[in-house]
């Protein structure tokens, strides 16, 4: 189930105001997708970190005042 079939089925019940109609393994397969999609944004955090770090270094190379020490 994607995570597209699962928001469309969530407005369905909140339409219905009701939870009939979602069965044990639609609800198992909701579960499973909102583990993964979680686990995908914690990994998508870290490499956000790796990235951050990595720019801010190269930032630093970058910088004109930093060429002095460099050289001379």
């Amino acid at each position: 189930m994607t995570s597209v079939t699962v928001g469309r089925r969530a407005v369905a019940v909140r339409r219905r105001g009701t939870k009939e109609g979602v069965t044990s393994q639609e609800r198992d397969e909701i579960r499973e997708e909102i583990r993964k999609l979680k686990v995908e944004v914690k990994k998508l955090h870290e490499a956000n970190e790796i990235l951050k770090a990595a720019s801010d270094f190269f930032a630093g190379e970058l910088d004109p005042r930093r060429r002095w020490s460099a050289g001379s």
